[in-house]
């Protein structure tokens, strides 16, 4: 996490989501968040995620769950 800016309690911000990487057992996805009204950038972040069944044992998820994997492959920007 990379603290830009600093915003205040009653400032309206705004927060950019993006998905940039898809593969095998992980997804990364990558945050913005500005403040609507001045467009400062206040932060950027990045977050790792690995997919896993009930067990928390990893797994791959085109194999396992290909539907999910589909849609997130369509609506994913990278």
């Amino acid at each position: 996490m990379i603290y830009k800016h600093p915003d205040r309690y009653a400032d309206i911000i705004v927060i950019d989501v993006k998905m940039c990487e898809l593969k095998g057992v992980r997804m990364i996805i990558d945050y913005t968040i500005t403040n609507k009204k001045t467009g400062d950038l206040i932060l950027e972040a990045q977050t790792k995620h690995c997919f896993t069944d009930f067990n928390l044992k990893k797994i791959i998820l085109k194999k396992v769950k290909p539907e999910i994997n589909e849609i997130l492959e369509k609506n994913a920007e990278i």
